[in-house]
């Protein structure tokens, strides 16, 4: 019988980010049987990762006065927070911020990730692309590449090119944050594998 390869899924929310694929393993997992002609049965690997959504990560970076993850020119209300602009520095803000959950990721790290060829990419995955326009099966380095020009990009500039965008401020970051997912993985490996945003 020919095995049919399946494809894991990503859903990166507001508060926490979900992974799952279907596993060799037999610990941690989810049996569940498919009902059609052969009456397959797959074993699952599912996990939740609570405070590493991008709206509850993102918060975790805001005690920082000269803040990289914000563009250049960009001052919050209070006046606390001035964006200086800078995606690798974002991206080095991002994984000293979150080294301890990277770190315990990457003890339990699941090398029959490798195994899957896609990974469907939900919530902001989806709405990060779109903003960026990639198209759905983008590669890590175009999303590198739009957001390192966006996070580069004047503040006054962006909110002239981007009318009425209440998001606007938080692009510099989510694509920051979702590169370091990908290319960290928080103990997933993405290297060999292709995210389709759906």
């Amino acid at each position: 019988r020919i095995k049919i390869p399946t494809s894991g899924s990503i859903d990166m929310g507001g508060a926490s980010i979900q992974v799952a694929y279907e596993t060799k393993l037999r610990k941690n997992v989810h049996r569940i049987l498919i009902r059609d002609s052969c009456k397959k049965s797959y074993s699952i690997f599912a996990i939740s990762m609570l405070g590493l959504g991008v709206n509850e990560a993102m918060k975790k970076i805001l005690n920082v006065n000269e803040n990289p993850c914000f563009p250049k020119g960009y001052i919050s209300e209070d006046e606390t927070v001035k964006g200086i602009g800078s995606f690798q520095k974002c991206q080095s803000l991002i994984i000293h911020t979150f080294s301890e959950q990277i770190k315990a990721g990457e003890r339990n790290m699941r090398d029959d990730t490798l195994q899957i060829n896609d990974f469907y990419g939900m919530a902001s995955f989806f709405y990060t692309n779109q903003f960026f326009q990639l198209k759905d099966d983008s590669t890590l380095y175009e999303l590198n590449q739009s957001a390192n020009e966006f996070c580069d990009s004047n503040w006054g500039y962006l909110i002239e090119k981007y009318k009425n965008n209440h998001f606007l401020k938080n692009y510099c970051f989510f694509g920051s944050f979702q590169s370091v997912f990908l290319s960290n993985g928080f103990g997933f490996n993405f290297s060999k594998s292709r995210i389709i945003k759906s």
